[in-house]
């Protein structure tokens, strides 16, 4: 028999885009490997045993000071979803590091558990796709 929770935590850390799923609140309850993979890869400051005390609302709200203008918009869509006023949310950002120029598309989902609602928010590289336009 499949242990139902280690088969989808396996398939989620088994995709190549960044996937964090968070609660009403924004608390983050789960990041998948590659989402911890980049962030290693990018010199963040909170580490992969970190990430589950974490706000992602509250990240996104904070970045603007960080020189990230796109962070508070991105939160409000995802509210926007988690309110229930759209149905899902999506949105193409640059993410540019020293090394390279580089773009995501967000798409934020809601997930319907049977212990309660949360939000799947997934960060794809779009950085190919770009630079053919």
């Amino acid at each position: 028999m499949i242990n139902s929770s280690d088969f989808f935590r396996s398939i989620l850390n088994s995709m190549t885009e960044q996937i964090v799923v968070i609660d009403d609140s924004g608390s983050i309850k789960f990041v998948n490997h590659a989402w911890n993979v980049f962030g290693e890869e990018n010199n963040c400051r909170t580490r992969s045993d970190e990430w589950l005390s974490a706000n992602y609302l509250q990240v996104c709200d904070a970045s603007k000071g960080k020189g990230d203008a796109s962070g508070r918009s991105i939160a409000a869509g995802i509210r926007s979803v988690i309110t229930g006023a759209v149905p899902q949310f999506a949105v193409e950002y640059p993410c540019h590091s020293p090394a390279e120029r580089r773009w995501f598309m967000m798409s934020a989902t809601p997930l319907e558990l049977s212990d309660g609602r949360y939000f799947a928010i997934t960060h794809k590289n779009i950085t190919a796709r770009k630079e053919a336009e």
